[in-house]
C-alpha cells in the first residue's frame, strides 16, 4: 500500500472553483509526496536537493521542471532556496497544447518527467539563463499579485499570465538546450519536428538527422522515450488528429480527412484508424455525432 503523502489541489484551495494555486517557498525541507494535479516549479534563488522517484540531484537558480501524477518528489538541504510553485489541473493548459507541442522546450519540460540524464548525472530538464530567469520571475510576481488581491477578472488575468509564462519557458528551454546532448533534449527536438510536420511525408533519415544520431541508436532511443517505434508514433499522431477532424466537421469526407493528416492511401488510413481506435472512421464519427447534445 502506498503511504506517501498526497497533495490534493481541491483541498488546498478550499472549494475555490478556480482550479489554480500559486505559492512560493523558502529553504524548503519537504518530505516526498505526490500530487493529483500538475505542478510547474521554477527555482528563483539558492540551492536545494531534489528527491524524486527517478533519482536525487541538486537544484539551483534557473532550474525548471514539471511534476505530473504519478511522479513523487520532495526537497532537502535548502540553502537560501526560493521557488515559484504553480499547481493546476492538466486541462488548464490544454488550449495551448497544439501550439506548444511544436516547441522542443515543451516536450523537454512537460513530457520528460522531473529529471533528465546527461552522462551519469541527473538534472532538472530545463534551465534558464539569467535574462530569461529575470523575465519569468517578473511574470511569477504578477501571478502572485493577482492571486493575492483577487480583484474582479483575476481568473482571466491569471490564466493569461500563466500562458505567457509557459510559452516563455518553452521558448527559453528550446534555445538553451539546442546543443544539449541529453537523450531527453535530443528526442524533444524530434517530437517537435514530428508535431510540426506530421501531415507531410516524414522519412526516418530526417528524424535521425534531427536527433544527431545513427539509425540503430535512434530507433532504440525513440522507443525508450515514447514507448513507440518512430513509424508507429507518426501513425498514432495522424490517427488522433484525424479523429479530431472527424468530430469537428461531420460533413467532411473521410478521404479528405485522411489526406489532411498525411495519409494519401484511404484504405491504409482506414485500416490504421480501426486498429488504433477500435472501430472504423465512419463508425467513430457516427458515434461522436450521436453523443453531441
Amino acid at each position: 500500500m502506498n503511504t506517501t503523502m498526497q497533495v490534493k489541489l481541491a483541498e488546498r484551495i478550499k472549494g475555490d472553483p478556480f482550479l489554480f494555486r500559486y505559492i512560493q517557498g523558502r529553504n524548503i525541507n519537504y518530505p516526498v509526496h505526490g500530487h493529483d494535479c500538475c505542478e510547474l516549479v521554477l527555482v528563483l534563488h539558492g540551492t536545494a536537493t531534489h528527491v524524486t522517484d527517478v533519482g536525487t540531484f541538486p537544484l539551483s537558480a534557473g532550474d525548471v521542471f514539471v511534476m505530473t501524477p504519478p511522479h513523487e518528489h520532495g526537497y532537502l538541504n535548502g540553502d537560501k532556496f526560493y521557488m515559484a510553485n504553480l499547481q493546476y489541473p492538466a486541462s488548464f493548459l490544454q488550449p495551448l497544447v497544439d501550439d506548444l507541442q511544436r516547441l522542443p522546450g515543451y516536450h523537454l519540460l512537460f513530457e520528460a518527467g522531473p529529471a533528465v540524464r546527461r552522462g551519469k548525472s541527473l538534472r532538472a530538464p530545463g534551465h534558464l539563463a539569467a535574462h530569461d530567469l529575470a523575465l519569468c520571475t517578473e511574470l511569477c510576481t504578477r501571478i502572485q499579485k493577482e492571486n493575492e488581491e483577487r480583484l474582479p477578472g483575476f481568473q482571466a488575468a491569471t490564466r493569461a499570465l500563466f500562458y505567457e509564462l509557459v510559452n516563455m519557458l518553452c521558448r527559453a528551454c528550446t534555445r538553451v538546450r539546442s546543443g544539449d546532448e541529453s537523450l531527453a533534449a535530443r528526442m524533444a527536438h524530434v517530437l517537435a519536428f514530428i508535431r510540426e510536420h506530421y501531415h507531410e511525408k516524414i522519412i526516418l533519415a530526417q528524424l535521425i538527422e534531427t536527433a544527431h544520431s545513427t539509425k540503430t541508436r535512434f530507433i532504440g532511443e525513440f522507443q525508450q522515450v515514447t514507448g513507440y517505434t518512430p513509424i508507429d508514433f507518426v501513425i498514432r499522431l495522424r490517427v488522433l488528429k484525424a479523429a479530431q477532424l472527424l468530430q469537428a466537421d461531420p460533413a467532411r469526407s473521410i478521404t479528405d480527412v485522411a489526406y489532411q493528416v498525411g495519409m494519401d492511401d484511404s484504405a491504409y488510413f482506414s485500416r490504421q484508424f480501426k486498429r488504433m481506435m477500435g472501430l472504423t472512421a465512419r463508425a467513430y464519427r457516427a458515434r461522436q455525432t450521436k453523443a453531441k447534445p
